[in-house]
């Protein structure tokens, strides 16, 4: 396979495919790829795999360890309920 370096990418144009990058999940290299191949090639837009990502959106490790601390007491057995 080849290679390709683009030069002086336009700042807005490079914030766009940025956008995009996060948008997809994807790096930057295979977003352009992704890019090049919906517009030269008329390859439709990949859907997103999981359905609910649209809606629910996906946690940073900061949101995930919040959530485990603050949902820790559920995993506590009461003890007195059981005798």
């Amino acid at each position: 396979m080849k290679s390709l370096t683009i030069h002086n990418i336009d700042v807005s144009l490079m914030q766009i495919i940025e956008r995009k990058a996060a948008e997809w999940d994807l790096s930057l290299n295979k977003t352009i790829k992704r890019l090049l191949r919906q517009q030269l090639l008329n390859e439709p837009e990949i859907k997103d795999e999981n359905p609910f990502n649209a809606i629910a959106g996906k946690w940073s490790s900061t949101e995930h360890q919040t959530f485990t601390e603050n949902t820790a007491y559920f995993n506590q057995i009461d003890d007195s309920l059981w005798q």
